[in-house]
């Protein structure tokens, strides 16, 4: 409501959009949330959503999968401005790796579906290593889904940010496999701690990710996720220049370069209105 007054009375509204289009949203939640939705409230947010979305002159959104769900539905470019997020590069910072055998493989984020925990699950179950290890890091959301994989993994409940950056430092491969993440910081976290990463293209943060930093398989496809987990596994030396790449690649993306982005970008929008009126 206070967007739509605001509006009203001739302000620029912007939407800092944290997700993606609730069109593309909803549908993905249908399609890879095998949970009971509660369609009569997923519409009320689908209304509330398309009038937030009407009543905004510009719209903030966090990557390429973000403004793509925009434009696709009809939002047009011009209102979009892509502003990726940061993370602490003075807590998760890079670390050589240890020589200790074992391959790690690490997930950090809510224990849930959406997350895609299901997916990694049944990729490092199917894949069979050899002295491997899946550690996950998170609430428990679905206590279910990691009964059915009992002594597969290792659980660790919430950590302080100095703890978690040692679980990147530690693992050889990040892994997020979410079926709908708009961006997904923990991946900026690992990379900037020199640990090549694994993201499904549901993610946001794939936009970080190329062949020199790591992968992107389709999202929902374990078969697709066990051979990039193998490969990793095989071609254990090419992780650590991987690592260093994806290092390097984020070193730059700090909070302060957020907080420098979007206040630069509002400048922009303000000068540009400034000449409309003159």
């Amino acid at each position: 409501d206070s967007m739509a007054e605001a509006k009203r009375q001739g302000a620029i509204t912007i939407l800092d959009l944290a997700g993606l289009h609730y069109r593309f949203s909803h549908g993905l939640q249908r399609k890879f949330d095998h949970e009971k939705l509660d369609q009569i409230l997923l519409q009320k947010l689908a209304d509330r959503k398309e009038a937030e979305l009407r009543d905004s002159d510009y719209i903030f959104c966090l990557s390429t999968l973000a403004r793509d769900s925009l434009t696709n539905n009809g939002i047009e470019p011009e209102r979009i401005r892509t502003i990726n997020l940061g993370a602490d590069t003075s807590v998760f910072s890079y670390a050589p790796k240890a020589e200790n055998g074992k391959f790690v493989i690490l997930f950090v984020g809510a224990l849930g579906r959406h997350k895609g925990v299901h997916i990694l699950l049944e990729a490092f179950k199917r894949a069979g290593l050899p002295n491997a290890e899946l550690v996950l890091v998170g609430p428990q959301f679905d206590n279910e889904l990691l009964r059915n994989y009992d002594g597969l993994f290792t659980h660790r409940n919430y950590m302080p940010h100095s703890q978690l950056a040692e679980q990147y430092q530690k693992a050889d491969v990040f892994v997020l496999a979410s079926c709908l993440d708009s961006w997904g910081m923990v991946v900026n976290e690992a990379m900037a701690c020199g640990t090549p990463v694994i993201v499904s293209e549901n993610v946001g943060s794939k936009d970080l990710v190329d062949c020199n930093t790591g992968f992107v398989f389709p999202a929902g496809d374990v078969e697709a996720l066990e051979q990039r987990i193998t490969h990793c596994y095989v071609n254990r030396a090419e992780l650590s220049r991987m690592g260093a790449n994806a290092h390097r690649s984020v070193t730059k993306m700090t909070w302060d370069s957020y907080y420098k982005s979007v206040s630069e970008t509002i400048e922009n929008i303000w000068a540009r209105q400034q000449r409309r009126v003159a």
